[in-house]
């Protein structure tokens, strides 16, 4: 049997094609979307870290070079007049805080390690206070006034301008342990806490810590004991070496002034008779030898001036009129005259001339 198509309708199936084309509504929304993000948590700490470290270079040039400009002379004072002397360890504690963090964020227990660092830098503005300042002064009262709030800034304003002391912070704690155990004992407190922030820090017991420190001192010693004994060798080595250079040059010194050996042997003159000669010459004579004194050197004759008067020279003449004389008494005496020696000519002195002038 056929199906009855009655009471249906025929149907018909249309192909339909439809492209979709990105709206630009889409696209600004998705932009806005982009635009309006938050940044991450981690780009805002690492942003927040950088922020740190280039303060605490800020600190470093102002604090130990002073060369931060105006506000880094503002800056240099607030920190100094806040926490006085502790103001050189803050650049370094801020410094080194932002790099350890960079790496340990979620860290709890390396924050509460740069928390207990942090009060040791106060301690130390405290332990400078009490050392530099030797009564308490917030506890004062000036007509019946407190002085609580003038003593703050005069802290602030002593430490800014000199460096010195603890500053308004150490000088609010340093009073605070003055007024209740004096000033030995907050020494001495400031000492037990110092211990006790060291092992905290170092989670290290005190036996452990005290060795450490004890073989920290060693190494020290060692290294200057052993620059010391470099250098005792090295002054040594010195000394003989300039010992050896000195010994030397007195040796060249010695060898230079040295005289040669003199020769001892009889020199036989050119000229004259030697007194062998003469000795046997009286003996033969018959007249007894007279010992000469030690025969000098013969010297060289004193070149005299020549005075001549009419070409004739006074000393000549006053020679031959002595010879004449000695003749002449020679004669009334039978005694053969014997020539002046050259002694007695030397006798004659130039005051004994006539006073000539040479013609010209």
């Amino acid at each position: 049997m056929a199906k009855s198509t009655v009471g249906k309708s025929p149907t018909t199936k249309r192909k339909t094609t439809t492209t979709r084309k990105p709206s630009s509504k889409r696209t600004t929304a998705a932009k806005k979307k982009q635009a309006d993000k938050p940044l991450s948590n981690d780009l805002r700490y690492e942003l927040v870290v950088l922020l740190f470290i280039a303060f605490s270079l800020m600190l470093i040039i102002s604090i130990y070079f002073n060369i931060g400009g105006k506000v880094g002379e503002t800056v240099r004072y607030a920190l100094f007049g806040a926490f006085g002397v502790s103001a050189y360890i803050l650049p370094i504690y801020i410094l080194g805080a932002s790099f350890i963090k960079i790496f340990n964020r979620d860290n709890a227990r390396l924050n509460n390690k740069l928390s207990l660092v942090f009060i040791a830098i106060i301690m130390v503005s405290t332990f400078a206070h009490v050392l530099y300042i030797e009564d308490a002064q917030i506890n004062k009262v000036i007509l019946e006034k407190n002085t609580f709030f003038a003593t703050t800034a005069l802290y602030f304003e002593v430490s800014a301008k000199t460096h010195l002391a603890g500053g308004m912070i150490g000088g609010v704690v340093g009073d605070f342990f003055e007024i209740l155990i004096g000033r030995v004992g907050s020494f001495i407190i400031l000492v037990l806490i110092f211990l006790s922030l060291g092992i905290l820090i170092t989670e290290q017991s005190l036996a452990k810590l005290g060795n450490a420190i004890l073989a920290f001192f060693k190494w020290i010693g060692h290294g200057i004991g052993a620059a010391f004994a470099s250098m005792s060798t090295k002054i040594k080595k010195d000394m003989a070496a300039s010992k050896e250079q000195k010994e030397a040059e007195e040796r060249q010194q010695i060898e230079g002034t040295q005289s040669p050996v003199k020769d001892y042997a009889p020199k036989t003159r050119k000229k004259g008779i030697n007194f062998l000669e003469r000795v046997t010459l009286k003996l033969s004579q018959g007249e007894e030898p007279v010992e000469p004194a030690e025969e000098a050197v013969e010297a060289k004759p004193k070149k005299r001036k020549s005075y001549k008067v009419n070409g004739v020279d006074p000393f000549k003449q006053i020679v031959a009129q002595e010879e004449k004389a000695l003749a002449k008494q020679s004669e009334a005496d039978k005694i053969k005259p014997e020539p002046i020696s050259q002694a007695v000519m030397t006798q004659i002195t130039y005051d004994d001339l006539p006073v000539c002038h040479p013609l010209n």
